[in-house]
């Protein structure tokens, strides 16, 4: 079964980096939209607030 594409808003605050590390093994989804009001034209590694323990694809 192909992986479902999701987008999560907010992904640079706290809740949004955990759904997206959640969602980043997770065997249906597959994150390929990030957004972030105050971060807006940042990559999404250079906008997060904590370091997370979880992979970010470039």
């Amino acid at each position: 079964m192909s992986k479902k594409s999701v987008a999560v808003l907010a992904a640079t605050g706290m809740v949004g980096q955990r759904y997206v590390s959640m969602l980043s093994d997770h065997p249906l989804f597959e994150v390929t939209t990030v957004t972030g009001h105050e971060s807006a034209g940042k990559r999404y590694r250079e906008a997060l607030k904590s370091r997370g323990d979880f992979r970010i694809s470039e």
